[in-house]
């Protein structure tokens, strides 16, 4: 999905989140728990030296091991200032992630207007696990986590976003629609079918395997890593502030999304351009 914002305002909404990225990377350095830049915020940290142009969101990865301790030792220190989002805490998060939100904003997604929770203006903290060393294991951990991430979004929202266009696109939301009810009528529970997930997920965890991976990423083959290229991370420049990095960056990036550095056209840019936005001030509102 893209939508063009005002100027200001996406300037404004990139400075909330850059002062959310300020404050979860202050508490991590004081609680010694790495982290490291992902997707398109690590593109635009070595790109542009920070946010690319038209990005509205900010990724941050973290081991599962301490994503864990993040949520144990962190939050408690953070949750007067910020909203943390997750499945453990509320059962319909629709994400195997964390939302850390700022109190007094707003941002919320097409697909995630009917649901009941508070999205403040953002990061997203994703948990990468450990994924076998034998190829034949990592492929069914791979694709079985995979596939119980998406049924578990597709109990909580019906309309997910997608990137196919034309009949595809219809036919694929016709399949997320069914699916979507269907698990409601049967009254399946997402925590059953997060379980599930959590089994995958959590295999290799106990492990130092040689890989690491984001289990539930579009493209199950799409984002495996080596611990080596990211361990020990690098501080690189963002906007005003230094953030952690994979050491390979660049064979993380070109693997995944090829020659990175080159800007792509416009009808291939991406956002998040939400269905209601709210900075914080009044005169700042934008709902669709």
């Amino acid at each position: 999905m893209y939508g063009e914002y005002e100027e200001k305002e996406l300037k404004q909404l990139q400075q909330i989140e850059l002062d959310v990225l300020k404050d979860f990377a202050n508490v991590c350095a004081e609680l010694e728990l790495p982290y490291f830049m992902v997707g398109g915020s690590a593109i635009g940290t070595v790109r542009h030296k920070g946010f690319i142009p038209w990005d509205d969101d900010i990724d941050v990865g973290m081991l599962r091991e301490d994503f864990e301790r993040f949520k144990k030792l962190a939050v408690p220190r953070l949750e007067d200032k910020y909203t943390f989002n997750t499945m453990e805490e509320n059962g319909v998060f629709p994400v195997p992630a964390m939302f850390m939100g700022k109190k007094g904003t707003k941002f919320v997604e097409e697909a995630f207007k009917n649901l009941p929770l508070d999205f403040g203006i953002r990061i997203d903290i994703i948990p990468f696990d450990a994924v076998a060393d034998d190829e034949k294991e990592r492929k069914k951990q791979i694709y079985g986590a995979w596939f119980w991430s998406k049924l578990y979004i597709l109990r909580q929202i019906s309309a997910p976003n997608l990137t196919l266009k034309g009949i595809k696109k219809w036919i694929v939301r016709t399949i997320c629609w069914v699916t979507h009810y269907g698990m409601k009528i049967l009254c399946i529970s997402p925590r059953w079918i997060y379980r599930h997930y959590k089994k995958y997920a959590d295999a290799y965890n106990h492990e130092n395997t040689e890989y690491i991976k984001l289990l539930d990423y579009t493209y199950p083959t799409k984002y495996m890593m080596k611990r080596s290229d990211v361990f020990p991370t690098a501080k690189m420049d963002f906007e005003n502030i230094q953030v952690e990095m994979p050491n390979n960056y660049d064979r993380i990036l070109s693997d995944i999304f090829g020659n990175y550095m080159e800007l792509p056209p416009v009808e291939k840019r991406k956002n998040h351009y939400p269905h209601l936005l709210y900075l914080g001030n009044e005169n700042e509102r934008t709902e669709l």
